[in-house]
């Protein structure tokens, strides 16, 4: 009788000493005190300090693995992630500021970021190992953690010693070896929740839990619901704290920032504390969410209350909610500040394992490990009540006498079958021989006169020990014959154990016996409806893995319906996060690009453009060709770009530029990419001044738009005319000349172009420019 259980207690941001000890006990105290089953997600693995820093210890990583196997200890999937190794890859992608909150890295050290990317998708350790074996030089070493700012590298946050580089490359590297091997134990994943009614993100607990108040820190409580309230108003962090409609962003990290931010802002000591409060308030909400998304945990308090939005009768989780949030508010409160508000850092502040007094203080997870093998924690089976999930507290007390029975039963069944056959061996053994002596008249002393003739003294202890050597060869012998003949005659395991072996065990058998007798139970329990059922949740299966490039299509098609608008010539399939049969169609497109070697979604991107391959409905051949074609495009990064027919002294400005994507000289119109979202008018002025700084005259005017290839590019650039009063050549983005012509001179090259002289004057922005230009003088 055992349930999944969440561990708030693990949450990766509580990584103080105490903390990491208290964690770590409650991590013990479920599978030795309840019999439980602990689900971690992945952030607790790969992000929390305990873990971080205990790996390093080879007797802790050994039982770790160890509680692994014995399903005492098992990992939540979610969504399309099914490994430890993916979560980290993704993490690690370099896409989000993602806060490693137990981890001395930062997310700016993209060097560090990439090896350790390449030693979970390569399964190779030896590139790190090279560096901490001093295999490569200090310059390469340093240079692993060199940070980028905004683009920019800062080597003055590179100044740090060889050990202390080497001491963070050695940790991450226990922590690999960890998930790499972690990574063969193909039982230790619970399949992520199938859909159910409730969709409670970490939004929505946010919102639940600002409707209720604190009765333990009222005046905290008040300050930091006002600051968290404050952000709903504030369009830079609307996405993601949009309370009252439950949307936006379930990455915590966005909370953090936004939460440091403001604090930076107000520069007030005095309302540090409720900032504080507000990042604790967060954490908790955090956990709730990370809780509900794992299928059938059980909780401390009734999901069921959220089907009324009356906050009043939710009785239970409003106990819980605040009970939890006092504890871990008042839990060595005189550390705040290294709790709270904390920025990403690089130095590994390392768990004090080899310190006698904090190490007494941690569980001896070798006893744990032994438990779970007494407790038969390999059986699969949840705790379930006519397919409900039972509460945490649900006959609480009666699970942990059924467990501490199951651990007595177990330890004297082993007893009986594997210690008492060898010593009841040893014992006919003994009769045996002392019935031969005496059919053959023969003693030990005429076996071994010499022996005898100088130690007649010691006759008693030579019998002793040649019985035991006689003893331990035949227990070891009849051992190995037993075991051989189960395995070939019936294919099963049977141990028989040595007689050395057999009271070796017994010892400990008895000694874990005695231990488990004189375990108090100490765990966090709320009783408020402790007999309240959740439903049983059958689970999804994850079929597939959608790629980075999927990812982004779908957030692209999501967030720019402009983008994909409906046609019945090219007929783009809907695979926005909502849309029906979403799984069937992502199945087919990944089937067509692992059959095929397609490529679908969003394949590049930079600040300037992104290389989009949308999946167009296919109707024929579908056999052959499958259900989807690919039709790549261009499409701009930023909002579109501005052309600016640019005249000074009734002439024509023209760049002779360099360009790039023909690798040619050709004269042009300023223009550029609107990169930064600005307005057209201001994304003009800022073209001029970076080309040519140029001082304009009047206000530019709109002239039209230009759709420049439409059969590569979805980007049009909006064409403006410009009378500007002086300019200088800059020699910026390839400018090697600035000239002026008039418009007859204009035609001119237009004329030299069309008859092959001169193929400088062929800028397809430009000549359209120009077509407009004229329109508009008409």
């Amino acid at each position: 009788m055992k349930k999944y259980v969440y561990l708030f207690e693990l949450d990766s941001v509580r990584k103080t000493d105490l903390e990491v000890i208290e964690g770590q006990r409650a991590l013990y105290e479920e599978i030795v005190g309840n019999g439980n089953t602990v689900v971690l997600t992945y952030n607790q693995l790969v992000d929390s300090r305990a873990f971080f820093s205990l790996l390093e210890d080879e007797k802790y990583f050994d039982n770790f693995v160890s509680l692994f196997e014995k399903d005492s200890i098992k990992i939540s999937q979610y969504d399309d992630v099914r490994t430890i190794s993916q979560y980290l890859l993704n993490a690690l992608s370099g896409e989000r500021d993602f806060i490693f909150s137990g981890w001395p890295l930062k997310s700016n050290q993209k060097r560090l970021m990439a090896l350790i990317r390449r030693s979970l998708t390569y399964s190779d350790l030896t590139e790190i190992s090279d560096y901490i074996d001093r295999k490569r030089s200090v310059d390469e070493l340093k240079d692993l953690f060199i940070e980028v700012n905004n683009n920019i590298l800062d080597s003055n946050k590179t100044e740090r010693s060889v050990e202390e580089c080497i001491s963070i490359l050695i940790n991450l590297r226990c922590l690999l070896k960890t998930i790499l091997r972690l990574s063969f134990i193909h039982t230790i994943y619970i399949s992520p929740k199938s859909e159910d009614e409730y969709n409670m993100s970490l939004p929505k607990y946010l919102h639940n839990a600002l409707c209720m108040n604190d009765p333990y820190n009222e005046n905290l409580w008040n300050k930091a619901k006002s600051i968290l309230l404050s952000f709903e108003k504030d369009n830079k962090y609307i996405s993601i704290f949009n309370f009252s409609k439950s949307i936006g962003s379930f990455d915590r990290s966005d909370y953090h920032h936004a939460l440091k931010e403001l604090y930076e802002k107000t520069n007030s000591e005095a309302d540090k504390l409720g900032f504080q409060y507000a990042e604790a308030i967060v954490d908790l909400c955090y956990n709730y969410q990370l809780e509900y998304s794992i299928r059938n945990s059980s909780k401390h308090y009734d999901i069921n209350e959220f089907s009324s939005n009356v906050s009043e009768q939710w009785e239970s989780f409003s106990k819980d909610f605040f009970s939890r949030l006092n504890k871990t508010w008042s839990f060595d409160s005189k550390n705040l500040d290294n709790r709270y508000l904390l920025d990403e850092t690089c130095k590994l502040n390392k768990f004090m394992f080899s310190d006698k007094i904090i190490k007494k203080e941690l569980p001896d997870f070798s006893f744990a490990v032994r438990v779970s093998d007494y407790s038969n924690n390999n059986s699969n089976s949840v705790l379930e009540y006519k397919d409900n999930i039972c509460r945490y507290e649900f006959r609480f007390n009666n699970q942990v006498k059924q467990h501490k029975k199951a651990i007595y039963n177990n330890i004297w069944k082993k007893i009986l079958i594997f210690v008492i056959p060898s010593i009841v061996i040893a014992c006919l053994l003994e009769f045996a021989l002392q019935a031969l002596q005496t059919i053959t008249d023969t003693s030990i002393e005429n076996i071994f006169p010499l022996i005898y003739e100088y130690y007649g003294k010691a006759r008693s202890f030579v019998e002793t020990i040649v019985f035991l050597i006689i003893a331990e060869f035949s227990t070891w012998g009849l051992s190995k014959l037993v075991s051989f003949y189960a395995k070939k005659r019936f294919d099963k395991d049977v141990e028989l154990l040595s007689l050395s072996e057999a009271i070796i065990n017994f010892r400990r058998l008895v000694s874990d016996q005695e231990l488990m007798r004189h375990h108090k139970v100490n765990s966090y329990t709320n009783m408020w409806h402790s007999d309240s059922l959740e439903k049983y949740n059958r689970g999804d299966r994850i079929d597939f893995v959608k790629t980075s490039a999927i990812k982004k299509y779908m957030k692209l098609q999501n967030n720019h319906a402009s983008l994909f608008v409906e046609s019945d010539l090219y007929k783009i399939e809907d695979i926005k996060p909502q849309a029906t049969n979403i799984k069937t169609k992502l199945n087919k497109i990944i089937r067509l690009e692992e059959l095929f070697g397609s490529h679908y979604g969003v394949v590049y991107q930079s600040k300037y453009n992104t290389l989009v391959v949308d999946p167009i409905i296919n109707d024929e051949n579908i056999e052959t060709i499958g259900e989807y074609k690919t039709y790549e495009r261009v499409i701009p990064s930023g909002s579109d770009g501005t052309i600016i027919v640019t005249r000074h002294n009734d002439k024509f400005v023209l760049l002779e530029q360099f360009r790039h994507a023909p690798r040619k000289i050709q004269y042009s119109f300023p223009r550029g990419f609107n990169e930064n979202n600005l307005s057209k008018i201001d994304n003009v002025i800022c073209e001029l001044n970076d080309e040519l700084k140029a001082t304009l005259i009047s206000e530019p005017v709109f002239i039209g738009s230009i759709n420049p290839d439409s059969g590569l590019t979805g980007s049009s650039a909006a064409v403006y005319l410009a009378e500007i009063d002086c300019y200088e050549l800059t020699n910026a983005e390839g400018i090697l000349n600035v000239i002026e012509v008039t418009d007859a001179e204009f035609n001119q090259l237009i004329n030299d172009n069309r008859n092959n002289i001169n193929n400088y004057f062929d800028d397809g922005f430009t000549l359209a420019a120009y077509s407009l230009y004229i329109n508009h003088m008409l």
